[in-house]
């Protein structure tokens, strides 16, 4: 079609184009929904979270797999700075790196870098009634804090050092917010 409108210099009239135009946006959005609906995590109702972790492992199976060695990315390692930052890496990899890079496609950095401290506090402590199709967030108060400091790192440009935040309020109203949401996934009771 397109040569023949380009080298035969063809016509089509503005209702035509206009359907044309409406198929390919139609078939580019069912496209991408099909794309982002396979990738997404899933969860087997009160059986499995996509984090591979089931209900009555709870939020103890994070700490568990964030002390494998491999959790942080071999290539930032030596630019991770101690302390939150590098406890908020190994949550990320271990919770999040499935579907969330921090830099680039679906970018878990771009994606909040406008929600203050605190709402990235609720919105991850809460994950799943942020977002029905998120999973339940598997891990502790301080791996909440640990992902936010990691998440104002990399939107600072990974300095070279970072305070540690260890607030033990900060740390008891995140807890109160995991306890509130509990472990069911998004949508139940």
């Amino acid at each position: 079609m397109v040569v023949g409108l380009i080298f035969k210099r063809l016509y089509i009239n503005g209702a035509t184009a206009t359907l044309l135009l409406a198929l390919a946006f139609g078939a580019t959005a069912a496209g991408e929904f099909v794309r982002e609906g396979a990738r997404k995590p899933y969860t087997v109702r009160g059986v499995l979270y996509s984090t591979s972790i089931t209900p009555d492992e709870g939020r103890g199976a994070a700490a568990a797999r964030r002390d494998d060695p491999r959790s942080v990315p071999a290539a930032r390692r030596g630019a991770l700075p101690d302390g939150a930052a590098r406890l908020g890496a190994k949550v990320h990899r271990t919770l999040c790196d499935a579907c969330h890079t921090l830099h680039g496609a679906n970018a878990i950095v771009e994606l909040t870098r406008t929600w203050t401290d605190d709402q990235l506090r609720l919105n991850i402590a809460k994950l799943q009634r942020t977002k029905a199709f998120m999973p339940p967030f598997a891990g502790t108060a301080r791996d909440v804090e640990a992902m936010v400091q990691l998440l104002r790192w990399e939107a600072a440009d990974a300095p070279a050092s970072w305070p540690t935040s260890e607030d033990p309020v900060t740390l008891a109203q995140i807890a109160k917010w995991l306890d509130e949401v509990g472990t069911s996934p998004g949508g139940a009771p």
